[in-house]
């Protein structure tokens, strides 16, 4: 289907952590250059503490998930975080990436994945504080999504539990939904993919990926590579 919820993968209490944090750093940052979408602001994360930490980045219960569908050698490619605030209205519906080859879209449907997203939550999503809309198996048929918009009967929301998260194909189609709630819902994007591809679409007028040399030098040995196309 393009997507996957994984359950329990993290204390709710050690998100409200991350998400106290991320309020102090980015919280309430309004730039019309980082929109998304309405009322939605991207920004790209300084990776130190608590951001660093590989629980957060590389949890244990995902990552053989992810090896699996992108190889051993996949690297971190963008540290995001996509905040809905209150009173935006639906996302449009997008893809992340376009197929590899805009050429041939039956024989990019037909390869295994390049890129994929690790969405974490640092709230818990209900239909009041905005949820991921997608529209399973997207990524693998042709659809004009641009001329004429999806039909919403055939879409899903993807709804983890506190705690949770969830996987989607670069090449998904999906959209957040409106923020009817009173807080701002901010979601950790991690884009995870095979070490020969880069984001060429989304990131022009902020890094992807932002670490500095004693946050690199601090992870474990074998996190490293993970980060060396970082900026």
């Amino acid at each position: 289907h393009g997507a996957v919820i994984l359950n329990r993968v993290f204390s709710p209490d050690y998100l409200g952590d991350v998400n106290r944090a991320y309020q102090e750093g980015y919280g309430n940052i309004i730039d019309a250059s980082r929109e998304v979408g309405d009322r939605r602001t991207m920004i790209a994360i300084d990776v130190k503490p608590p951001f660093s930490d590989p629980a957060l980045f590389a949890p244990d219960p995902v990552m053989p998930v992810l090896r699996r569908l992108l190889g051993g050698s996949c690297i971190l490619d963008a540290y995001v975080a996509v905040t809905s605030r209150p009173d935006s209205t639906d996302q449009h519906v997008h893809v992340d990436f376009p197929f590899l080859f805009d050429e041939d879209e039956p024989l990019s449907q037909s390869l295994p994945p390049y890129a994929i997203t690790l969405a974490i939550p640092l709230v818990p999503l209900d239909a009041m504080t905005s949820v991921t809309r997608v529209w399973p198996g997207t990524h693998r048929r042709s659809i004009d999504w641009k001329a004429a918009q999806p039909d919403l009967m055939d879409s899903l929301s993807i709804i983890p539990k506190p705690g949770g998260c969830y996987l989607f194909d670069a090449s998904l189609l999906h959209g957040g939904t409106a923020n009817y709630s009173q807080i701002e819902r901010p979601i950790l994007y991690l884009v995870y993919c095979r070490a020969w591809w880069r984001d060429s679409t989304n990131f022009f007028r902020q890094k992807p990926l932002i670490i500095g040399p004693e946050s690199l030098a601090a992870l474990p040995s074998d996190l490293q590579p993970m980060f060396r196309y970082a900026c």
